[in-house]
């Protein structure tokens, strides 16, 4: 175990039957969160930090480091607990009727007792492709657990990805399913 300022974070050892995850303990109650103001004023950068399972080629790869960005969110007009992004350009999307290559970005909470939030998002063409204003077939979900330090201060989340792709590879030039366990943890040494 390593310790973090009012956070501990608890090292995953392998297992023949899992190989990665993440853990952080504090003394904050589980049914304690942060609104998704205070994540969206959070000053902390919040570097990605995960493995995925790469399905084409049979083995887990580290994800790529990327900040999460809370800042460039917008706050939801209703419902209040929410954020969205809209990201113009992506090397990810790409729809063999489109050239639009935009992400579409969704925070949310589960519910207002505890510290879970979902995160997920779609390549903008699909919903073009589908006639839908939202995307209705399977997004990159990614169910997510708030990390609160000792005092109740918001350090991240912990979350996986389990996505799986109901048109194949026609529809975007990633492998059919995404599978992963991923961090955003802002001062997290290792």
């Amino acid at each position: 175990m390593q310790s973090l300022a009012g956070l501990v974070r608890l090292t995953f050892r392998s297992s023949d039957d899992a190989t990665d995850g993440y853990a952080y303990g504090s003394k904050a109650e589980l049914s304690t969160r942060r609104a998704v103001s205070s994540v969206h004023d959070s000053p902390y950068v919040l570097p990605l930090g995960g493995w995925s399972w790469d399905q084409k080629a049979g083995k887990r790869m580290r994800m790529k480091s990327s900040p999460f960005g809370q800042q460039n969110y917008r706050h939801c007009r209703t419902p209040s607990w929410c954020m969205t992004q809209y990201q113009s350009t992506s090397g990810a999307c790409k729809c063999a009727d489109s050239p639009d290559t935009s992400i579409q970005y969704y925070l949310a909470r589960v519910n207002n007792h505890d510290r879970r939030d979902t995160w997920w998002h779609w390549c903008t063409c699909l919903t073009a492709k589908h006639r839908q204003l939202c995307h209705s077939g399977n997004s990159h979900v990614k169910p997510l657990l708030q990390v609160l330090d000792d005092s109740g201060k918001f350090r991240g989340w912990v979350g996986v990805e389990a996505s799986f792709s109901p048109y194949g590879t026609d529809a975007v030039a990633l492998p059919d399913h995404m599978l992963g366990v991923l961090r955003f943890i802002e001062s997290d040494p290792a």
